[in-house]
């Protein structure tokens, strides 16, 4: 049976009989059937997709075919090497092999240009009409310091150069503050206006250069038209103590006399308004005080707190400006008498208390003043009950 078994497998992978059993010679003749409509239907396709090919043959002249273009390495290394003539001969060699540069790609081969300062290749990559996406450019040019770059935006009318940058202001101003001076003369040279926007949404241009006591940079700003009046550039520099600024200031015609941070203001900022005598005395400066008093300065104009320089001298304990200013003696505002006593005295407190007064009898009371002969009562008192 098992012979006979293996036999019918055998004959029925090798031939097909008309002696075999009904039912496998049907299931057989099925199967045979079936591989040849098989292979009919390939032989078919083959045909088919053979026709196909020949027609796409025949027309291959007739019809552009745009391939996919390979890496743009080669033209961004052109791009940073400021290459213009080795970057039109490969974007003509692209297009001769049917692979278009469009002006996606040129906007980001403008990018690169910009981000090394290749000038003559910003150039070009407008004149072939890259697509300029300005605040992204604007960032470039400034981390950069790609001001030749920036200049031929600027000509090609590629960016507004007075265009401002969200949470900074314009360029111009962005500039200013990071004190680079060649950039701010790139960008008045090219039509930046020092007086269209304002920096952390009240401070000028002029008063932006004077805080950073960069005299050339104010000066460059004078030239090209920056406003004086109600500028708040020498309070600025008052503030900072810085007396050259403030004596270059003088000598353009600042009003010596204006109130800084003039507008509708909350309690909280009226430390902010007051003129540049008053910001000088305020943090000390007494080199600059004496210069402004000296140059004319009104001492009787009071700040936003009602203050004129004269108490806001008394309030922050400075004597010499008092001095400046004819209301303290020179030798009324030394530290304590020769007369008196010296630690280890068995003076009494009552008695000292009273001595002092009596020296500082002619000196306005102050905080302090009143707060050091309290401690140092108590000094003297621990001296006589603790030797």
């Amino acid at each position: 049976m098992t012979s006979m078994e293996n036999g019918i497998v055998v004959d029925s992978e090798l031939t097909t009989s008309a002696s075999d059993s009904g039912s496998d010679a049907a299931a057989t003749s099925s199967s045979d059937s079936s591989e040849e409509k098989t292979t009919a239907a390939a032989n078919n396709a083959a045909t088919t997709m053979t026709a196909t090919d020949s027609a796409a043959s025949a027309t291959s002249n007739s019809y552009r075919v745009i391939t996919t273009a390979p890496p743009y390495e080669d033209l961004l290394a052109a791009c940073r090497e400021n290459r213009r003539a080795d970057l039109e001969t490969l974007i003509s060699n692209r297009r001769a092999n049917n692979n278009e540069v469009c002006r996606y790609t040129l906007s980001n081969l403008l990018k690169e240009a910009v981000l090394h300062d290749s000038a003559d290749v910003v150039a070009f990559c407008l004149e072939q009409g890259a697509i300029v996406y300005e605040e992204p450019l604007l960032w470039t040019v400034f981390a950069n310091d790609a001001f030749a770059s920036y200049s031929v935006l600027i000509q090609h009318r590629a960016i507004d150069p007075n265009r401002v940058l969200p949470c900074y202001g314009d360029l111009l101003g962005v500039l200013i503050v990071e004190n680079k001076l060649e950039g701010v003369r790139c960008c008045l040279e090219n039509g930046a206006n020092p007086n269209e926007n304002l920096l952390e949404e009240y401070k000028t241009a002029l008063a932006a250069a004077a805080e950073r006591g960069n005299i050339a940079m104010v000066e460059l700003l004078l030239d090209h038209g920056a406003w004086t009046k109600e500028s708040g550039a020498l309070i600025l520099a008052a503030e900072k103590g810085d007396t050259e600024m403030v004596r270059f200031l003088l000598s353009k015609g600042l009003d010596i006399n204006e109130m800084g941070v003039k507008g509708p203001l909350g309690a909280e900022e009226l430390d902010e308004i007051g003129t540049a005598l008053h910001k000088a005395i305020s943090n000390g400066h007494i080199n600059t005080a004496a210069l402004l008093i000296d140059a004319g300065a009104d001492t009787k104009l009071k700040d936003a707190q009602g203050r004129t320089p004269e108490k806001l001298a008394e309030e922050c304990h400075q004597p010499a400006i008092l001095e400046k200013l004819g209301k303290l003696p020179l030798s009324s505002h030394s530290p304590l008498s020769p007369s008196m006593p010296t630690p280890g005295s068995t003076e009494s407190g009552s008695s000292l208390l009273g001595r002092i007064s009596k020296a500082y009898e002619k000196i306005t009371p102050t905080p302090f003043f009143i707060s050091l002969v309290f401690f140092f009562c108590i000094y003297q008192s621990r001296k006589v009950y603790h030797p």
